[in-house]
């Protein structure tokens, strides 16, 4: 008997046993799948989006590249991409009371909240005139319709000068007095020119006189162009207005007129004219307004171009933002759409989202300094609503998984399937058509649950529990996380991302392992990824297309016309015979200089030749100079000799100290035969202490 109750008592002990094992391993299973399956829709994804760039064809206006032009080493640039390894661990939390939600299209409700933002920031291409639904501007003709004119104005701010009056009268006066005494009433004669304004023509006018005389009868005759007014025979005072006429041809820029007084004293005519814009002048006008339409137009569309092409440029920046940040978004998101399952969705009643609890103290317009809280009875049920769905569930430990944009609205499968993140979470949140949330309850507040599910009361239908009630939750344990204990091995699984990195010992990155990774010291991965945790990183100062050499400008003047006697070609001897740094120089006389040329064209030969040498660059100075630019760092010593008798005149000779940066000038000697002819980078003289002992290397350096 005692044998088999033994035996009894092994087999359920054993079997119990085996069952926590085979869970635990069915768990780690099941999370590993899970993860493999999102791994591969997410390497599919980047994959297929890797591909798609490669075979896209873009237009870059931007200039880039690396300049080696100055450089002796090669210069790398190879990008390569870079993989996201996150590490996956199962955690046990106990048992819970869990409830499970599926959450149509997920992101919808964040999609619609940044709507608002893009739209607001959102670039929008003008549009162009000529291609306009509204108001449509074919040429400048359309420009007639009044409307159309003021709209694009309006549009894109255009100033433009004043539109030209279509039609107008000018008018000019004459006078006349035949004599200072009544008995001299003879007549008088007056001419003069009406001037017309550029772009009129005048087509008629009128004429009026006011005239007197001694009242033995007198004429007035007036003449407009080609329109004539007679008055007469007048007594004493007289006045009078002719009609208007139309000239039998209109006239441009100027209309003769002229008045012719007989026995009369004294006399003032008026000459009036009607002119109008012509054709051409108005022609004129609107195609500077439209021209002028269209390059505020082409602006604005620059403007444009330029924005969404540094929005472009953006693509190949980081995208998105840090994860945790999402990982908060997907909770919020999700937690409200979880909470809208168990809740009244009528916006009219009391326990539900979004119920205004401020008032405005003077019901004036809602601003800061009126606005205040609703305290009443409402205002206490809300709060305790808020804190049981609140506190109730643990909503920062939820688990969710993301279904395929397939399982959402058609109408959105486009933007959801082009929707693209470096995060692989949040893209997954963003893409899905479908979510499977698990929420699970506090423990303590099962009993409370299931009875708000069934009647909709909170707090098993009493009141807000206080401190010492069981189902009091303060604020420390409110915002302390659930604590889990870890369940079997961690595993880590490697995403591509569409991020790069330089590649090892390019130029400006000195990096054997790609990124720095703080792994768990000791701690046992099951995967094979093997060890990803040591990193040498390494940064410099270099920068990609420049090298560490250092470089000097330094001038020689006065190179063969000392003392101006040597300064044409005819002066010269041939051939002539240059040294620097062990290579010797021979310029024969060209046969296409002539004898009165200057020696500037010896010298950019000169500056020629030294150029192909390694490490030195050379150009003419002045009329009678050279320029060395050296590289100091393989070139510490530097040597050049002209055509002449002494070293002490015609040989430069320095060297370079880099650790105290300084410059010994050693050739030629200071104010040799008068001369100072070494210049520092800026054409400055170099004070005699300097030249005699060191000079700054600073004075040099370019």
């Amino acid at each position: 008997m005692n044998d088999n109750k033994f035996g009894i008592t092994a087999n359920a002990n054993y079997a119990t046993h085996n069952s926590k094992e085979e869970s635990n391993r069915l768990a780690v299973t099941e999370a590993k799948d899970i993860t493999a399956r999102a791994l591969d829709r997410i390497v599919t994804k980047v994959k297929e989006e890797r591909i798609d760039k490669v075979l896209e064809e873009y237009e870059e206006n931007n200039k880039h590249g690396f300049d080696n032009t100055k450089g002796s080493n090669h210069v790398v640039g190879v990008y390569r991409w870079v993989d996201k390894v996150v590490k996956n661990q199962i955690y046990n939390y106990g048992k819970r009371m869990m409830f499970e939600f599926m959450i149509p299209e997920p992101a919808k409700l964040h999609t619609l909240g940044i709507k608002m933002i893009d739209t607001s920031e959102k670039l929008v291409k003008p549009i162009d005139p000529r291609e306009s639904s509204v108001h449509k501007l074919d040429n400048f003709s359309s420009l007639g319709d009044e409307t159309k004119l003021k709209y694009w104005l309006s549009k894109f701010n255009v100033e433009i000068g004043e539109k030209p009056l279509e039609f107008f009268s000018i008018g000019k006066s004459l006078s006349g007095q035949t004599g200072p005494h009544i008995s001299e009433i003879e007549f008088y004669s007056i001419k003069d020119e009406i001037q017309i304004p550029e772009g009129y023509i005048a087509k008629g006018g009128l004429a009026s006189f006011s005239a007197a005389s001694d009242g033995d009868g007198a004429n007035v005759n007036l003449l407009l162009g080609d329109l004539h007014y007679h008055f007469g025979p007048g007594y004493w005072g007289q006045a009078a207005v002719g009609g208007r006429k139309t000239f039998s041809k209109p006239y441009s820029k100027s209309i003769p007129i002229s008045s012719t007084g007989f026995n009369e004293f004294s006399g003032t005519s008026n000459f009036v004219i009607d002119v109008e814009l012509t054709q051409e002048a108005k022609n004129a006008w609107l195609q500077t307004a439209f021209n002028k339409i269209i390059e505020a137009y082409n602006v604005e569309l620059d403007k444009y171009n330029q924005a969404l092409a540094e929005a472009k440029a953006l693509g190949v920046q980081i995208k998105g933002s840090n994860p945790g940040f999402y990982r908060k978004i997907e909770n919020t998101i999700l937690r409200r759409n979880c909470i809208s399952y168990m809740i009244n969705q009528d916006p009219t009643t009391d326990l539900t989202f979004g119920k205004n609890k401020y008032y405005n103290t003077n019901n004036a317009t809602e601003s800061f300094t009126n606005t205040e809280i609703k305290l009443d009875s409402g205002l206490d049920q809300y709060a305790a609503f808020v804190k049981f769905m609140e506190q109730a569930f643990e909503w920062d430990i939820m688990s969710y998984y993301f279904y395929p944009y397939y399982w959402g609205s058609r109408n959105n499968w486009d933007k959801m399937y082009q929707f693209d993140d470096n995060d692989p979470t949040f893209r997954a949140f963003m893409q899905s058509g479908m979510a499977r949330v698990i929420v699970t309850v506090r423990p303590g507040f099962e009993e409370a649950v299931r009875h708000f599910l069934a009647t909709g009361q909170i707090w098993n239908g009493g009141e807000v529990p206080v401190i010492d009630d069981p189902l009091f939750l303060s604020i420390v344990d409110e915002m302390r996380s659930a604590l889990g204990k870890k369940q079997g091995e961690p595993w880590r699984e490697k995403i591509p991302t569409s991020l790069t990195i330089l590649q090892a010992d390019s130029i400006g990155l000195k990096v054997e392992k790609a990124l720095p990774c703080n792994c768990e010291p000791g701690v046992k991965f099951d995967d094979q990824l093997g060890e990803m945790c040591a990193t040498n990183f390494e940064l410099n100062n270099n920068q990609i297309g420049q090298s560490a050499d250092k470089w000097i400008e330094v001038s020689f003047d006065n190179l063969d016309s000392g003392y101006s006697r040597y300064s044409r070609v005819e002066q010269m001897d041939f051939p002539r015979i240059y040294e620097c740094l062990n290579n010797t120089i021979t310029i024969d006389k060209d046969a296409s200089w002539l004898p009165t040329d200057s020696t500037i064209k010896i010298h950019k030969v000169l500056a020629d030749e030294i150029s192909s040498i390694e490490g030195i660059e050379a150009y003419t100075l002045g009329n009678d100079g050279i320029t060395f630019r050296v590289n100091i760092s393989k070139i510490p010593t530097f040597t050049f000799k002209k055509p002449g008798q002494t070293d002490e005149y015609d040989l430069f000779k320095f060297s370079v100290d880099l650790s105290n940066s300084t410059l010994k000038i050693m050739s030629p000697e200071y104010n040799c035969y008068g001369d100072i002819r070494i210049l520092d980078k800026d054409g400055q003289v170099i004070p005699q202490a300097e030249y005699l002992d060191k000079v700054p290397l600073s004075k040099f350096l370019v």
